[in-house]
């Protein structure tokens, strides 16, 4: 649940998942991710409720990437799913 964490705490984590994960191994990240723009949608109400409730928040596709390329992993897919939220796939380097 990165996104009931603030960046550095998720960086911790990722960067955690890094040291213990196979070097040809894959990290899954399942979250949803926000829409880029002004649009209003539900992922936004979300991130305003983690802001307020836990000091997390809900990030963009973009914004995961960041946070893994500071741990060490590169982001390598957004998979769309059928609910709110993506796969995120990412590999070590």
């Amino acid at each position: 649940m990165l996104h009931a964490r603030n960046d550095a705490q998720a960086v911790t984590a990722l960067r955690n998942c890094r040291r213990v994960i196979d070097p040809h191994g894959t990290l899954l990240i399942i979250e949803e991710a926000l829409p880029a723009g002004d649009a209003p949608g539900y992922a936004k109400l979300s991130d305003l409720n983690m802001l307020v409730g836990s000091g997390g928040q809900e990030r963009t596709a973009a914004e995961y990437q960041a946070l893994c390329a500071a741990s060490n992993f590169a982001l390598t897919q957004t998979l769309p799913t059928s609910s709110r939220v993506s796969i995120m796939v990412g590999i070590p380097h």
